[in-house]
């Protein structure tokens, strides 16, 4: 857990003890809610005004973002900061527990709606010429590594992202659902390399399905909550704050959930290289999804532009264009930032073992 704090018009003293009582009462009644659900990179920024000395003297407003991509927010107002700590680390954790709770509700009808696919594939399946069956599954058998690497790597970026929630899908989730809808409308004569295609087109839809059931579920309005503010309102309480208030979060990937080949393969590197590939990871997660999956798949998968837009589902210039833009934007991030970007493939850092 990371505790990020602003204080407005606090002296020296007030803020040392205002922080030290902050981070004592997260720790106490938030982490440990957090324990378990892998929750615990998340984040917490606290702003704190004092306006003199009297009735509500002190506001704070605590922000605290949790996957998949939503904010809470705890308010508070009392005559001492203790009380006004109390009231808004009390009324965060109310709203931390409400949403692991709809998160979990969420994920058990996933859980059920997924277990409903498979059973309708399986039962497709029969349905099919046991050589063909036997055929599909002894192909994909061979291909399950390279699919489960790149599961691994895409939800490894979207847990990074917040588009999921840190544990679910797991990576067996999605590779048993993958395999099971492609071997069900299998094509008998498939060689590995249109199998492994279509493995990664129905990799991409299942997580964007994902995806998109997290974001509907995360705009939800939940009833117990009082309804938000009209806008104007809103702007007019903020006045003032936007040079406080805004935060972000900022979890960095690691190169072991990218990197082409195992873990223990990664070479020693010197400093430098270890801060390029990192900064590159972190300019691959601030992407848009759609340049990310072409640039990777071109660069790191080794597949070519017109099998691309099978894959992705577009034109040949839409997938050009998308490389060419992610391209440009992680060189030129990267050139700004001092490093010095490859005249060859922009990842190939991450190919062999890691950077040469």
């Amino acid at each position: 857990m990371k505790l990020s704090v602003t204080l407005v018009k606090s002296d020296p003293v007030d803020q040392r003890q205002i922080e030290t009582t902050l981070e004592n009462r997260v720790k106490r009644h938030i982490v440990p809610r957090l324990r378990g659900i892998g929750a615990e990179r998340s984040e917490i920024a606290a702003v704190i005004k004092k306006r003199g000395d009297g009735r509500d003297a002190y506001r704070i407003k605590l922000r605290m973002h949790v996957p998949p991509k939503t904010i809470l927010v705890s308010e508070s107002r009392a005559d001492a900061p203790e009380i006004a700590i109390d009231g808004a680390v009390k009324a965060l954790l109310g709203k931390v527990t409400n949403h692991i709770d709809r998160v979990r509700r969420q994920e058990s009808h996933k859980r059920l709606t997924r277990r409903s696919r498979l059973e309708d594939y399986r039962a497709h399946q029969e349905t099919l010429p046991t050589g063909d069956v036997k055929d599909a599954c002894a192909l994909t058998d061979t291909l399950l590594y390279r699919l489960e690497r790149a599961v691994k790597r895409e939800l490894a970026f979207l847990h990074s992202q917040g588009d999921l929630p840190p544990d679910y899908p797991t990576v067996q989730d999605v590779v048993d659902e993958v395999v099971a809808a492609v071997i069900a409308d299998w094509e008998p004569g498939m060689d590995s390399r249109e199998a492994y295609l279509r493995l990664l087109k129905k990799m991409h839809e299942i997580l964007d399905k994902e995806v998109q059931a997290s974001r509907t579920f995360g705009e939800m309005v939940p009833l117990e909550e009082p309804a938000p503010l009209d806008p104007a309102d809103q702007a007019e309480n903020m006045v003032g704050e936007e040079f406080y208030e805004f935060w972000q979060p900022d979890e960095l990937l690691r190169i072991e959930d990218v990197i082409v080949g195992e873990a223990s393969e990664i070479p020693a590197t010197g400093t430098r290289d270890d801060q390029k590939v990192g900064y590159t990871l972190r300019l691959l997660k601030d992407l848009p999804i759609a340049w990310r999956r072409a640039l990777i798949l071109h660069e790191l998968e080794d597949i070519a532009e017109e099998e691309l837009t099978r894959i992705l589902g577009v034109d040949l210039p839409t997938v050009s264009s998308r490389i060419t833009q992610a391209d440009h934007y992680v060189r030129e991030r990267l050139i700004e930032a001092g490093f010095e970007a490859r005249t060859g493939g922009l990842l190939s850092d991450f190919r062999n073992g890691g950077p040469e």
